[in-house]
């Protein structure tokens, strides 16, 4: 068979502060025999990394492989999906890969992982990470943790796959449009919408695959936390919500969800403190607990949930702020006053009630207006 006539395999290499790995792996790929009549291009994508990586990079520009890579760079951080999606813009095969830039997993497994395609069983593979015994004391956690990813998605979805977070994807090229509409530029991306994207496009098997775990130390950047957004990008997902932003969304309503418990912590703590124990007039009581949390609450907000942290926009924020408070504090008065007076609510329970209708309306009004970005 010619090489104009060869099967183009494009390998996307996400890559992000892999100075120690990221040379091997490209030549591990490189390395790697294809099936015959197969060929593969190498596409690797710098995900705003620090020096140390592009100079590692730059190696492969002078090394036995330059010809058979072509390196993107990032100027900023977009996140693994983000890379992802760049990647799949410049790839050209037939079929596409995405290979992690570390050592975890061995591309010299690409045969396996082909094979059902070349025998036309299907037209989209999902490897599944084995973890030897001898590995099985390094991060079992996130591992068993992928697997409760997995279970739950396979609850959602009436599916059955064994390892929904595995880099290990091949598919056709023709389901790249529908991944770049992905909302997601994260591993929200890599791990879900790219699974259920290619899950009802076409057929799917699994492959088994070798995996060898970095520990924290080693480099793993992912942590529990990326586990809990993928579980709640599965509840957006079963409920229809496919436009949803999750990557990065996500993660910032968790933090608002934290900031908004605490502040209401906050608020019923003090109006208990001055109330039961100073035995201030409840309603007093009520306006000093809310000043207080909405202290406690602009701080968080702007420095942890929005991530605000330019001073010259504070000029700005800090009479919104006031605004948006001073409108909320008549509003937490008269729910109280209400609930206690006409209602006969308990007065804790009144307090937690009013906090809890400003905490939404004050999350749309941050969201939309005072900490929205450019």
């Amino acid at each position: 068979m010619s090489r104009t006539e060869e099967r183009l395999l494009s390998v996307i290499i996400p890559c992000f502060n892999e100075a120690e790995t990221i040379v091997q792996v490209v030549e591990r790929v490189t390395a790697t025999e294809l099936p015959s009549g197969w060929s593969k291009e190498i596409i690797v994508v710098d995900d705003g990394s620090k020096e140390e990586t592009h100079v590692a990079l730059r190696k492969l520009s002078s090394g036995s492989v330059e010809n058979t890579v072509q390196v993107v760079y990032l100027p900023l951080n977009l996140g693994k999906g983000g890379a992802v999606k760049e990647g799949l813009r410049h790839a050209t095969g037939e079929y596409c890969i995405i290979q992690d830039a570390d050592l975890e997993i061995d591309p010299g497994q690409y045969p396996s992982l082909l094979a059902p395609i070349i025998e036309g069983r299907v037209d989209t593979v999902f490897g599944y990470r084995t973890l030897a015994e001898e590995d099985a004391h390094r991060n079992r956690m996130l591992f068993y943790g992928g697997r409760l990813v997995s279970s739950f998605y396979n609850l959602a979805f009436k599916s059955s796959f064994k390892d929904v977070p595995c880099c290990y994807k091949v598919f056709p090229r023709e389901r790249i449009p529908a991944l770049l509409a992905a909302p997601s530029d994260d591993f929200v991306f890599d791990a879900i919408e790219m699974t259920y994207i290619l899950q009802h496009a076409g057929t799917v098997t699994q492959v088994p695959i070798s995996y060898h775990p970095r520990t924290v130390t080693e480099g793993k950047k992912i942590r529990a936390r990326h586990g809990l957004y993928c579980l709640l990008a599965i509840v957006f997902f079963r409920l229809g919500i496919h436009s949803a932003p999750m990557g990065k969304e996500v993660p910032k309503a968790l933090r608002f969800l934290t900031t908004g418990s605490i502040s209401v912590l906050v608020n019923i703590a003090v109006l208990y403190i001055l109330t039961d124990i100073s035995h201030l007039w409840y309603l007093l009581s009520s306006v000093v607990a809310f000043v207080t949390s909405g202290v406690v609450n602009f701080l968080l907000h702007k420095y942890w949930t929005f991530n605000y942290k330019h001073q010259k926009s504070t000029a700005i924020q800090v009479p919104l702020h006031l605004l948006v408070a001073s409108i909320n504090l008549v509003l937490n008065t008269g729910i109280v006053f209400i609930l206690v007076h006409y209602l006969g609510v308990w007065y804790i329970l009144a307090q937690a009630i009013a906090a809890l209708i400003i905490a939404i309306e004050s999350f749309l009004v941050l969201s939309r207006f005072i900490f929205k970005r450019a």
